[in-house]
């Protein structure tokens, strides 16, 4: 699944540093790139120990301490760099998300405006707008602007020509639509409910996926025969039209109201579920699926994702754990390695077909926001959600429960941004789950 894109890391223009200050701060981004927070730091300072106003180091300096959760601190610094130089945009975009982080969403607006005011079409400025309006349940707008994706400068590139999305004005009765996939695979798993919207409203579908989802994706067009699931990049002819998965909901002009199939839309293989159910074995107590990380490419994975040894100091005894990732970060071996009860299959976890099959045989999944969320909420299992302070658009804001998937339920940080209540939450629901009142019922 894919939530805002990295700051804009480019210096800004302004006052040319000195040569030996210009190749600090070309370090000091690429230490920001690679994560070396303190290194990045100390270049700037060095920077900024000469010209206290040197612009790029105020800028680079506000990035740095927004990738390190500061985003008050952020704020200041990126202020400064406008005082600097009251017309940049790349910094007031950058102030934007800062002030986005910190839930003051008029005033990311207000900044993401000024930005677009000096840069027309500054397409980050404007698909950060995007973003502010989904999470706070405005899709009318954030729909539209969320069209700005496609000319990011990190924009995926697909194999098929790019179009608006304004097929819908057309009647699909016995024309053929192309959908396809162009980020992860949560958001592909989230997504492709649209297949089956469109299917309904009398289109012969062909959903391009990735190649994991495929197996998967194929149980949408269980019973319908106008889907068609392939993977993505293979040759497809005579279609009528093409819309990429993402503005899907702007096509079909999607509402918090409108939110199609909420309930199940995906199931696992029977015969893989059985295979999976003698392997695990008889069921002596609740039985719980963990995810604790996700991609670690993913730039904003350093808020979502937590370190195996967190999570498990706060799991009770009393249930059993499985977890459903099929990686082992270095940082988590030590953890792993010293919990020899954590059932974990690796790689025997082929594709999501086996994921889905093992995901179906847990009483309640336990995830951050990564693809296996999804695909529990996709599959009607229930599923707790832990989140970020500032959560990815889709799980909008102040809501414990989802409008995209009914048996999901979401568990935030609060404003200290720390994962421990969180887990104290969890740890109180799992305790009661295991009570012998509550496995009565199941």
């Amino acid at each position: 699944m894919r939530g805002p894109p990295p700051a804009s890391g480019k210096p800004a223009p302004g006052k040319r540093p000195a040569a030996r200050s210009a190749e600090r701060l070309r370090d000091a981004l690429s230490l920001l790139a690679d994560g070396k927070l303190d290194a990045a730091q100390s270049c700037c300072d060095a920077v900024l120990a000469i010209e206290a106003r040197e612009l790029d180091a105020l800028h680079i300096s506000g990035l740095i301490a927004l990738r390190r959760g500061d985003p008050s601190r952020a704020v200041k610094l990126f202020n400064a760099a406008i005082r600097v130089n009251p017309g940049e945009a790349m910094v007031y975009n950058n102030r934007g998300l800062a002030l986005q982080d910190l839930h003051e969403f008029d005033a990311a607006m207000a900044s993401f405006d000024r930005a677009i005011t000096f840069r027309p079409d500054y397409a980050d400025a404007y698909f950060h707008q995007s973003l502010v309006l989904l999470l706070t349940g405005d899709f009318d707008r954030g729909w539209k602007l969320h069209e700005w994706r496609r000319k990011l400068s990190v924009a995926a590139q697909t194999e098929h020509t790019v179009i608006e999305p304004g097929w819908l004005c057309h009647d699909l009765t016995g024309k053929t639509l192309l959908l396809y996939s162009e980020q992860g695979l949560g958001d592909t798993i989230m997504f492709s409910r649209y297949a089956k919207l469109a299917a309904q409203r009398g289109a012969k579908v062909i959903l391009a996926a990735p190649a994991p989802l495929v197996p998967l994706l194929a149980t949408l067009a269980d019973g319908i025969e106008s889907i068609e699931i392939i993977e993505a990049g293979a040759e497809v002819t005579a279609i009528d039209y093409l819309c990429a998965l993402h503005s899907a909901p702007l096509a079909f002009a999607t509402r918090l109201e409108t939110i199609p199939f909420a309930g199940p839309y995906l199931h696992a293989d029977p015969a893989r579920i059985s295979t999976w159910e003698t392997r695990l074995g008889a069921r002596t107590r609740p039985r719980i699926g963990i995810a604790w990380s996700g991609n670690p490419s993913f730039k904003s994975d350093h808020t979502r994702s937590m370190h195996l040894a967190q999570l498990l100091a706060h799991l009770p005894a009393s249930c059993e754990y499985v977890a459903l990732q099929n990686d082992i970060r270095a940082h988590d071996r030590a953890a792993f390695d010293a919990t020899p009860s954590l059932r974990f299959f690796g790689d025997d976890l082929r594709d999501f077909s086996d994921t889905a099959a093992l995901c179906s045989l847990m009483d309640v999944v336990v995830s951050v926001d990564t693809s296996i969320a999804h695909l529990a909420g996709a599959l009607g299992k229930p599923c707790w959600i832990m989140l970020p302070y500032l959560p990815d658009w889709r799980w909008l804001l102040g809501r414990a429960d989802s409008p995209w998937y009914e048996s999901v339920r979401l568990f935030r940080q609060d404003g200290d941004r720390s994962w421990e209540p969180v887990l104290a939450r969890i740890s109180a629901e799992l305790a009661a789950l295991a009570r012998p009142e509550s496995s009565e019922g199941r």
